[in-house]
């Protein structure tokens, strides 16, 4: 909620954008990534507080929520207490051959901003050269044409 202070209002930050993976990206996901994104706060000099990643698989209906305390993904939101933009996911928080939808939300001292926009990451498994890769848990030790 918007901080009012003499009748002006400070609105929550804005939307971040996630910036690793790049969106439509094809990633070793699986063996661990470092998720990053921009901060975006609406008024200058604020700084973040914390952080709601969300993720789900492409077409899903429902999004999973990364709880930083128990390196596990949960069924309800949790805001993870966080003044950097990025968060270090272990090995196995991703499964290769799976289309992520993932987007980020984080609090300042004005409140919980929206989440940004989703982007599209694939997992491909190591080894797998391009998207066109058909292992998705093997390795290929050349690049397929």
């Amino acid at each position: 909620m918007p901080i009012v202070v003499g009748g002006v209002v400070t609105p929550i930050c804005y939307a971040p954008t996630i910036t690793n993976p790049v969106n439509a990206g094809y990633e070793d996901l699986a063996a661990g990534r470092t998720i990053i994104w921009t901060y975006n706060p609406s008024v200058p000099g604020n700084t973040q507080t914390a952080y709601i990643l969300r993720a789900k698989i492409a077409g899903a209906a429902s999004y999973v929520f990364w709880n930083a305390s128990i390196s596990a993904w949960q069924s309800g939101s949790v805001s993870n207490s966080a003044t950097v933009s990025d968060v270090a996911m272990p090995a196995g928080a991703f499964q290769d051959g799976v289309v992520y939808n993932l987007s980020v939300a984080t609090s300042d001292a004005n409140g919980t901003g929206p989440f940004g926009a989703d982007i599209t990451a694939t997992a491909l498994a190591p080894g797998c050269p391009t998207r066109r890769c058909p292992c998705r848990s093997g390795h290929h030790p050349r690049p397929i044409p």
